[in-house]
C-alpha cells in the first residue's frame, strides 16, 4: 500500500504534529467503524437486510476492507514514529531547542 494522493488519510493528516495524528487517526477509526454499515454487519451488529440489501453491502465489502487495512496501516506507522520519537529522546531535543530560541526553560525560567 502506497502513501500517496489517492489516500485520503494520508492527504488529511500528512502535514500534522504526531499528537494531532495519534488523535485524529484514532478517532477518524472509530467513526468509520461505528457508520459503515460492512463494519457493523461484521460485528453482528447489521439491521435485519433483505436480499437485495445484504447483496448491496456484499459489493461493498472490498471497499470496507481496503479502508481497514489503511486505518490499521497508519495506526502501525504513527507507532512506529512515535517509538523512534520516544528511542531518540526528541522530546528533550526540542525542548532544549525551544529553550535556546526562547530563553524560557520548560519549567519557566529564564
Amino acid at each position: 500500500m502506497d502513501l500517496d494522493e489517492s489516500d485520503h488519510i494520508y492527504s488529511k493528516y500528512r502535514y500534522r504534529h504526531i499528537a494531532e495524528l495519534m488523535t485524529g487517526v484514532s478517532q477518524d477509526f472509530q467513526e468509520f467503524l461505528k457508520t459503515n454499515a460492512a463494519a457493523k454487519l461484521e460485528k453482528g451488529e447489521g439491521e435485519n437486510l433483505n436480499a437485495a440489501k445484504l447483496g448491496e453491502l456484499m459489493k461493498k465489502i472490498p471497499q470496507y476492507n481496503d479502508l481497514k487495512e489503511k486505518y490499521c496501516m497508519h495506526t502501525k506507522l504513527i507507532s512506529d514514529l512515535f517509538d523512534i520519537y520516544k528511542q531518540r529522546g526528541l522530546q528533550a531535543v526540542g525542548e532544549l531547542e525551544q529553550t535556546m530560541v526562547t530563553g524560557i526553560s520548560p519549567q519557566g525560567a529564564r
